[in-house]
């Protein structure tokens, strides 16, 4: 009896592997209906609800590692975000997170995020495929593939011959025959032409979502960055005759390549803090090059500066016992965090005088991810850490920064702090034309308010506004009323599944007025 009873359990557990199986085709099936033909609101929020309860069912571990917490985390905080302000960003990077989480959620092992991240892109390609080899394989468990041939295709074969020659025979055979294939050729037309229907390539882009979400692995090449010994590098002696020497070389060649540019940076940053950061005078002008070419030049250069100093600090460099280079690296790496001010610095003088935009806020943020990846270079250093400590280090910071960001509305900011601060700085009407239309209460302004604006707008600077590049307040007003109405139209046709809080939010405050 207790043979039987034991039998039977094990025939009843349920199969993860056949789970998987049912729930992509769930997923793709959910991700159709909810996406074809609609915009992004509430559907977002139902689907990755019902991704991340899928994540969690087929994790194989019951403890959650601090990485599985923290991405976990991060996408509920995304998708969060992604409902309050309704951000093109958060939810391009809720997607990212999520396929993050899945990737981390197959083992307690996976730590690299930035890693796991490429694995969820990879798997775009990858994992469809494993899903269709596992479908078929199912189909055909333990049937050899000649021998599936002659149990579905030779069957249906002689089905089809037998009948036609049977119907030549017989002209009632052939009347039914006529009528049963009629119907199937309309069955293949129609299936053919329903092929190309937004509903078929949606259920198909969710099989791949799903797939990566279910079957997505960790990148084989790189499954020993996981392990946490990594993270201290290991001291490697070369048994080849005059390895030594040449290590000497080396280090004199770093020595006197940090100690050159450290001069270099060091008379660079005497001119830049005393033009830019005492000396700085806007003239009415419109500062492109003082800051989109020299920022993006200082930005570049900083990332090189980092590279230069960890191609030095190789494995065996790491343990020289002279600390000159340690020293030097380490004074080339505060006078980068100096020329990373210096970008905030001119980003804020280009604020000050031109009002905000997505890419000076951009800026801003990409230096603060430049400051930790200065400091991980500098932890790197001094505690003799391996690359793998670096990247690891580095994706959170990332991971920060991006949460940072997409919890903050930056149109709404964005147009207040413009249009507050319109007599102290220039403001782009046609720039702020092109907001996103949860900021069209705040774009609405009267003739009165437009004709001071132009006034301020003209004492304030020299540029020459007639060109294309700016409009004039009658266009300004004319593309917000434009907008207004295309805005009430689109907002009184949506769905349920369309519905979301920042639109909501606009569309009464216009109707109220």
């Amino acid at each position: 009896m207790f043979e039987i009873k034991f039998s039977l359990s094990t025939q009843t557990k349920p199969n993860p592997m056949k789970s998987k199986l049912l729930h992509i085709p769930l997923l793709a099936l959910l991700f159709s209906y909810l996406f074809t033909e609609r915009s992004v609101g509430i559907n977002l929020i139902a689907f990755h609800s019902a991704a991340l309860a899928f994540i969690v069912y087929h994790k194989p571990e019951r403890q959650w590692s601090r990485h599985q917490i923290l991405l976990f985390s991060s996408s509920v905080l995304l998708l969060l975000f992604s409902f309050l302000h309704y951000s093109t960003w958060a939810m391009a990077w809720s997607w990212i997170a999520l396929g993050t989480t899945a990737i981390v959620f197959q083992s307690n092992e996976v730590r690299q995020i930035a890693l796991s991240t490429l694995s969820a892109f990879t798997g775009a390609f990858i994992t469809p495929i494993q899903f269709i080899s596992k479908i078929t394989k199912r189909v055909f468990h333990g049937t050899p593939r000649k021998a599936s041939a002659f149990l579905y295709v030779i069957p249906v074969l002689a089905i089809g011959v037998f009948s036609l020659l049977y119907a030549q025979a017989n002209p009632d055979i052939d009347k039914a025959f006529r009528l049963v294939t009629g119907h199937f050729f309309e069955s293949i037309a129609q299936f053919f032409s329903n092929f190309f229907s937004p509903s078929f390539w949606m259920t198909l882009l969710g099989v791949v979502i799903g797939s990566i979400l279910l079957y997505g692995k960790f990148l084989s090449a790189y499954r020993h960055t996981n392990q946490i010994k990594n993270d201290d590098l290991k001291r490697e002696r070369n048994p080849y005759p005059g390895s030594v020497d040449v290590l000497k070389t080396y280090y004199k060649s770093a020595v006197y390549t940090v100690g050159s540019l450290i001069v270099v940076l060091s008379g660079f940053l005497f001119f830049e803090i005393r033009d830019v950061w005492i000396n700085f005078e806007w003239n009415g002008g419109e500062l492109k090059y003082f800051v989109h070419s020299g920022t993006y030049i200082l930005i570049f250069s900083i990332i090189i500066s980092a590279l230069l100093i960890l191609v030095f600090f190789n494995n065996r460099l790491n343990f020289y016992p002279d600390n000159k280079l340690r020293r030097l690296s380490y004074i080339w790496l505060i006078l980068n965090g100096v020329l990373a001010a210096s970008v905030i610095v001119r980003t804020m003088h280009y604020i000050d005088n031109f009002a905000l935009a997505y890419l000076r806020i951009g800026v801003i943020f990409f230096i603060l991810a430049c400051f930790a990846g200065l400091y991980s270079v500098y932890l790197k250093i001094k505690q003799r850490k391996s690359f793998n400590y670096l990247l690891h280090f580095n994706s959170i910071s990332v991971l920060v920064v991006v949460l940072v960001i997409s919890s903050v509305n930056w149109d709404r900011v964005i147009t207040q702090y413009n249009f507050n601060h319109s007599k102290k700085a220039f403001v782009h009407l046609r720039y702020l034309s092109e907001m996103s239309d949860k900021t069209l209460p705040l774009l609405v302004r009267n003739a009165d308010e437009l004709e001071e604006l132009k006034t301020t707008q003209e004492q304030l600077s020299h540029l020459d506004t007639r060109s294309s590049y700016y409009i004039t307040k009658e266009d300004y007003q004319l593309r917000i009323e434009q907008r207004i109405e295309r805005f009430n139209q689109k907002w009184e046709s949506k769905s349920f599944w369309e519905w979301n809080l920042p639109e909501y939010l606009a569309y009464h405050e216009l109707n109220r007025k």
